[in-house]
């Protein structure tokens, strides 16, 4: 550890007349390596290290971008998996973005904000430029907004921002939020995405047309589709009903695992007595029926949302345990034609803290392209071992963030390893 703290020494005085502009390049590399690489100094397979111990904002330049150019798939390879060609570009988030200031009961605010950041796809089309540079929405645009956040946070490892645009338009993302009250995250999160969703159609195109889901890039990557279908028992006539989605809510009072809460999510109903009969299209008269809810199209990107409150108990909260892996294959829950697995791999867990549904604290963990997790708590930005997700007593989780993977995952994805977060 000497060695390296005197690098980082080197490095903190790069306008030094005295040093190279070959030295300083050079220092500056050898910092980048240390600070994606945990110590294994110590036998424990837990680790810990504060990469932004102070509140404060400190002055100067602001260090390099966090993102490395990635492994470019190319358009047929996204065409092949059921994903829209323009997700093709790619960037890999190396480093972990900035920490950001609480500006009074902004956890929730912070917590999304983070996951979005670290949302590859999401950050490759924002740091792009696309939109702003065609941006045609008067008065505050959600996108732009996340577009100058993400942008800063990824350029300012190490460092504290204040996210204050987001904080200070928090009313045109919702006429129902005040600033200063705790808040819901997971309101926040899909208010904020059909805000940007709306702002980066072209004008004219309603929001919530076919052509709108097609066209916009926030349903590219959250966007998927449900199907509900009903199944005459007599006739066997199907009805379809599509519905788009940005995230899946999953009930979990009778699920102790994730796979068994989308399990129950998707699991066949009878309608067959009382309101719940079913009146058939071709039959032309009321029959027994069979109705099922299924993923149609997955996601590029798969939120998942756990209901952690009781419908007959307001501000109670459900503090079981859920179980879940590294990587999920969405296959058996999806309806559509799909070759092969639909896997997914864990990037980020929304975690509340707290007894009841109406208070509490918000943090995150999210993780990088390198494989490495983080803990992201406000201005707080730990590097934290894998090992220490299971089975430690956590705060229970709110989300879950996944995304596809093309490739079925690295080795490490791949591993059996059960995380469970309890209160």
């Amino acid at each position: 550890m000497a060695e390296a703290s005197s690098i980082q020494t080197e490095t903190l005085n790069p306008l030094d007349p005295s040093t190279s502009n070959a030295s300083v390049l050079f220092h500056r590399e050898i910092k980048f390596q240390l600070a994606k690489k945990p110590f294994r100094g110590f036998s424990s397979d837990f680790h810990i290290e504060t990469l932004n111990p102070t509140t404060s904002e400190p002055r100067g330049p602001s260090s390099a971008l966090s993102v490395a150019p990635a492994k470019r798939h190319d358009a047929s390879e996204f065409s092949e998996f059921g994903l829209d060609p323009e997700l093709s570009f790619g960037i890999t988030v190396r480093k972990i973005g900035a920490g950001l200031r609480n500006l009074g009961n902004t956890c929730f605010l912070n917590s999304v904000l983070q996951c979005l950041t670290h949302t590859e796809p999401l950050a490759a089309y924002l740091q792009s430029g696309k939109h702003k540079s065609s941006c045609h929405v008067a008065g505050f645009c959600a996108l732009c907004a996340i577009q100058n956040h993400v942008s800063r946070a990824l350029h300012a490892s190490g460092r504290t921002l204040s996210p204050e645009d987001l904080v200070g338009n928090l009313r045109c993302i919702s006429r129902n939020f005040q600033n200063a009250r705790q808040e819901d995250a997971h309101e926040y999160m899909v208010n904020l995405l059909e805000s940007m969703h709306r702002c980066c159609l072209p004008s004219g195109v309603p929001s919530e047309s076919p052509s709108a889901y097609e066209k916009s890039f926030v349903h590219k990557i959250f966007g998927g589709l449900l199907r509900s279908q009903v199944k005459c028992q007599q006739c066997s006539f199907c009805s379809n009903k599509f519905d788009p989605f940005l995230d899946l809510s999953l009930e979990i009072f009778k699920a102790e695992s994730l796979h068994k809460a989308l399990a129950n999510f998707t699991a066949a109903e009878w309608l067959d007595g009382g309101e719940k009969q079913y009146n058939c299209q071709r039959c032309k008269q009321k029959v027994r029926a069979l109705k099922q809810l299924t993923v149609h199209k997955a996601p590029y990107v798969l939120t998942i949302h756990l209901k952690r409150f009781h419908a007959y108990e307001p501000g109670q909260k459900i503090k079981k345990k859920v179980r879940f892996d590294c990587a999920l294959d969405l296959k058996p829950f999806v309806s559509g034609s799909y070759e092969g697995d639909l896997k997914y791999s864990l990037y980020g867990v929304l975690v509340h803290s707290g007894h009841s549904t109406h208070s509490g604290h918000y943090y995150c963990y999210v993780r990088t392209s390198n494989d490495m997790w983080y803990t992201l708590d406000d201005n707080k930005v730990l590097l934290i071992s894998v090992s220490s997700f299971s089975p430690a007593p956590l705060p229970v989780i709110a989300s879950i963030w996944l995304r596809r993977a093309l490739d079925g995952g690295t080795k490490k994805e791949k591993e059996t390893m059960n995380l469970v977060l309890q209160n």
